[in-house]
């Protein structure tokens, strides 16, 4: 039965139709990731040295120990197929690389694996997460000390917005939520207003990911939006002018 649905799944119109979509767009992405036809100068620095760097990094070796482990533990969980792919997670260590963020929000973390990942980038970060029931959190061993959990989405908020405002450093917040969290959307617009970079992962058709980073995007009136169907960051400076880049991470 489970193979019939996923046959049936795959065959549906709309799956077709998005498979067409993603294949006749593939071109324009790959273009764009190589910096054809991206014309401000920190879109271009951006997209090359960090969205689609091909260079290898120093923690890489450790992020494909960590996604083989979070691939064992979900594969007989509820969650098995939400676990981020292995080019996304390489991409998130970057962008925290990139920006060094002292203090990370994280709504939602599929096996923790993108807290784990963003962990790495600086061993003096600092992390707040909020996880919904269903995900599991096994991979933050590593990283515990410096991990603290919310039960709540509201909680989550005001404490990170009390650090945000004594540290007057920018938002960093990275998003990985499957089920509905009307909350969340005040996360993304404070984010957006303080001039904070936002991350989206497994913005998979129909996740709650998805929703908000198209929130997100109509919301902005100012900044950036790099990725493609699995990633996505805004990058809400004030001084960008609104732009969206689909790149083949």
């Amino acid at each position: 039965m489970r193979i019939k649905r996923r046959i049936k799944k795959l065959l549906s119109f709309d799956t077709v139709l998005s498979r067409f979509s993603h294949l006749f767009s593939s071109l324009g992405r790959l273009r764009r990731s190589r910096g054809f036809g991206v014309h401000s100068p920190f879109a271009f620095r951006f997209v090359l040295n960090v969205m689609c760097q091909k260079h290898g990094y120093y923690a890489y070796k450790t992020i494909e120990h960590m996604h083989f482990y979070a691939t064992r533990l979900a594969r007989h969980k509820p969650w098995r197929s939400d676990v981020m792919p292995l080019c996304e997670a390489k991409a998130l260590f970057r962008i925290v690389n990139y920006y060094n963020p002292r203090h990370l929000l994280h709504l939602g973390s599929t096996a923790g694996l993108s807290v784990a990942v963003t962990a790495l980038a600086s061993s003096k970060s600092k992390h707040l997460l909020y996880v919904q029931g269903a995900q599991c959190t096994d991979m933050l061993t590593s990283c515990a000390t410096r991990v603290e959990r919310e039960q709540t989405i509201r909680s989550a908020a005001e404490h990170y917005a009390q650090i945000i405002a004594e540290s007057g450093e920018k938002p960093f917040v990275t998003i990985d939520l499957k089920e509905a969290e009307p909350e969340a959307e005040a996360v993304v617009r404070h984010a957006v207003d303080n001039g904070g970079v936002i991350v989206f992962c497994n913005t998979a058709k129909g996740s709650e990911s998805q929703r908000l980073s198209d929130m997100c995007r109509s919301y902005a009136g100012r900044g950036m939006w790099f990725g493609n169907n699995h990633l996505g960051v805004m990058v809400a400076n004030p001084k960008l002018p609104r732009q969206d880049f689909m790149l083949w991470l």
